[in-house]
């Protein structure tokens, strides 16, 4: 590790400094409620002035879409990231439309999503059944391939 890096500096900038995102924008996905880590990061984006679309499961929708206004975001969308042509919709469709953006990139994309099942959360591993194992890693990690491929430009 660089000793810019341990004693919290970038090249003289501080790590994750309010300048890195002014001008930028792109997507957080995954926002739950208030203590999610994406609305953390969606929050610290939008305080940096980027500019930021949400997406979120649609059986929270009650639960996201209050929370639009408090983080000042620009659009905020549902996507379950379990079927991957809502995945595909959302990046070839939706966010084109909804962002406003014209033809700029995204200049980032944050996939903040984990999901298990009841059943995963009250049993040990070895215990779960191979449909709730297979749901849980199509969710939490298998879909970070399908997002990655199609919010490239």
């Amino acid at each position: 590790m660089s000793k810019s890096h341990r004693n919290g500096s970038n090249n003289g900038r501080p790590v994750g400094g309010s300048q890195l995102n002014v001008g930028q924008h792109g997507v957080v996905m995954g926002v739950y409620d208030e203590h999610s880590i994406a609305y953390g990061i969606a929050a610290a984006i939008t305080a940096g002035g980027g500019r930021v679309g949400i997406t979120y499961h649609p059986k929270v929708a009650a639960r996201v879409l209050p929370l639009v206004e408090k983080l000042g975001v620009a659009w905020a969308l549902p996507c379950d990231v379990s079927k991957e042509d809502e995945i595909r919709r959302l990046y070839e469709h939706d966010v084109t439309a909804q962002a406003g953006w014209g033809n700029q990139p995204l200049a980032f994309v944050m996939h903040s999503i984990a999901f298990t099942p009841p059943e995963g959360r009250d049993r040990g591993l070895l215990e779960i059944s191979m449909d709730t194992m297979e749901l849980t890693m199509r969710v939490s990690a298998f879909s970070f391939a399908s997002v990655a491929r199609y919010s490239l430009p």
